[in-house]
Formats: structure tokens, C-alpha cells, sequence
């Protein structure tokens, strides 16, 4: 099984994690933890039980219906997913998991121009839209994700459009790193990298990426394998909302304004896809990119090169 960091209580039937330390995270320094079960020690030390909803997850493990959103947060099948592709591009399953994972399965876009648009996401395509993934986002988001392949320029793994409006996890230009987009706070830094950047990332293993922003305390931050990779602050909200555009892992939606145009396709593989409407703290983003087989990637494979 796959690590399921948020529980679910009985009297509200949201998401919550035993560890949220997002408040404290700039006072604890994140150091090398090699078990899963010493990163839940950690977690529990630093923090009590606190609510984290988890309102998108795509495990992308049963076969049978590998599209299913799963997070329990809106009605089954709200937010599934719905392969899309051009010029012959199609989007698969494959029964290969992220690294350590012991149940296998992930979502496959490495034939080329194809990706998954996510239902009921766009307000100008969808009657049955749900503002989960804009207005829900409002008070604060972390998106993580494993992924094994690399994007073109400025290319993305998750976007909600994140050029004029909106959010995106993406490739920082041409360089070997990735960046995490967002539009309108009062940073004016929507697409942070550079000096920012301390540890890069490249593309034929699978890592693990964790997008956090945290629009009261102004801070958006990037992790890569657990290792926090870009932070900048004044980054308070709001942000501006790409209502009417899709969210989609492997694409983006851009036609300015109806939705529904889809381009700058990612060849890669995806893994347990996870959208929270909180900032998740260091430890729990770090217990997310344990590998379940009792190891913890703490720097990226720095011998790997681009495709």
C-alpha cells in the first residue's frame, strides 16, 4: 500500500495529519531521516494533531480504474480524471510505481502529446464544476507528486493554466531544475528560481516533488526528494484564479479564456498525485517522499542527464 499520511475523523470526515508543523517549519532544520517510521517519530516530536484536508489524490493503482480521484473530499467521480491527447498521442496506465513503492501502478505520458484533464475543473466547460482546485485553494495549497521524466521548456507536471492565472509545477526554463508557478500574490515572483534554487533535479529516475504555499505566512516553497529547493516570502495572498481553465497533469490549458486548449505536453510517468488546501510543514512533506521500502531520497541522483 501506498503512504496515507492524512486519516480521516469520524465527526468530520476531512483529512488530518498527526503532524503539522507549517508554522514551526522555519525553525526545525530538515535533516536526513532514513526509515519512514523515523519521520513519523519526527513528525509526532514536533507538532500535535492538526487538520490538513487532502481535497485531490489520484493513486493511479487500480488497473481497472486507474483515472479515479480518491480523496474522498467531493462525491466519487467529481474530479476523475479523462485521458486527452493529439496527434496520436495516448495516455496509458502502467503498472510500474514510484520508486519503493510497494503497490505498482502510475500514470504513463511518455508516448507524447497526451496528458489527463481533470472533470468538472473548468467553470466555462463543466456544469457539474467544482471550485475545489481555485477558490479551495484560497487559504493555501501543497500539490505533491512523484515523477520519473523530465518536461520541454517551461513545460509542466500539475498547471491550472499558471501563465496569466493560475498555478503550475513545471520546468524552470530550459534549465535542470523545476520551479513552482503562481500567479498574482504579492511577491510579484511568479515563477521563482535561480538563486533560489539549491538542489536540482533531472529525469530518468522518479522523484518526488512537493509544491507548498502558504498565503498568511507569505512563504511559497518547492521540495524536491524532501530537500527544500526554492523559498521566497512577501508571497501573500490572494493569487489570481484560472476558474475556466482545466487543471491537468502533463499539459496546460491555455485559450484565454473558455478552457479546453491544451499544449506544452510532458513526456513522463506520474505517481500518487496529492492536492492538499493546506501548507503542509518540512516533516510531512518529508514523510511523503519516504520510499515505502524503508528509504528516504534525500538528494536527487545528481549523475542522471536529460533525456
Amino acid at each position: 500500500m501506498k503512504i496515507e499520511i492524512p486519516l480521516k475523523t469520524h465527526w468530520t470526515n476531512h483529512n488530518f495529519s498527526h503532524a503539522r508543523v507549517a508554522s514551526k517549519r522555519g525553525r526545525f532544520p530538515i535533516r536526513p531521516v532514513r526509515t519512514l517510521a523515523a519521520a513519523a517519530g519526527l513528525c509526532l516530536a514536533l507538532a500535535g494533531p492538526m487538520q490538513a484536508a487532502l481535497v485531490g489524490h489520484w493513486t493511479f493503482d487500480n488497473s481497472a480504474n486507474p483515472w479515479a480521484e480518491t480523496s474522498g473530499h467531493q462525491p466519487a467521480g467529481t474530479h476523475d480524471g479523462t485521458p486527452i491527447g493529439t496527434a496520436g498521442g495516448t495516455t496509458v496506465w502502467s503498472a510500474e510505481g514510484h520508486a519503493g513503492g510497494k503497490t505498482g501502478g502510475s500514470l504513463d505520458l511518455t508516448a507524447g502529446n497526451c496528458a489527463l484533464r481533470i472533470m468538472n475543473t473548468s467553470q466555462a466547460q463543466d456544469a457539474g464544476y467544482q471550485p475545489t482546485f481555485d477558490d479551495g485553494l484560497e487559504n493555501g495549497m501543497t500539490i505533491a507528486f512523484w515523477a520519473k521524466g523530465f518536461p520541454d521548456t517551461w513545460a509542466p507536471w500539475v498547471s491550472k493554466n499558471g501563465e496569466a492565472f493560475g498555478y503550475q509545477v513545471r520546468r524552470a526554463g530550459s534549465e535542470n531544475f523545476a520551479t513552482f508557478t503562481l500567479r498574482g500574490t504579492a511577491s510579484g515572483n511568479g515563477d521563482p528560481w535561480s538563486s533560489s534554487i539549491t538542489v536540482n533535479s533531472s529525469g530518468n529516475s522518479w522523484h518526488h516533488y512537493a509544491a507548498v504555499w502558504d498565503p498568511t505566512g507569505g512563504t511559497r516553497e518547492l521540495y524536491v526528494d524532501g530537500v527544500l529547493s526554492i523559498s521566497i516570502t512577501g508571497d501573500f495572498g490572494p493569487y489570481t484564479l484560472a476558474t475556466n481553465l482545466y487543471l491537468a497533469f502533463g499539459a496546460k490549458d491555455w485559450d484565454g479564456a473558455t478552457g479546453g486548449n491544451f499544449y506544452a505536453w510532458t513526456k513522463c510517468k506520474m505517481d500518487d498525485v496529492r492536492i492538499y488546501d493546506t501548507p503542509l510543514g518540512a516533516a510531512e512533506v518529508q514523510a511523503l517522499a519516504a520510499q515505502e521500502a524503508g528509504t528516504m531520497i534525500l538528494y536527487p541522483q545528481w549523475m542522471e542527464t536529460l533525456p
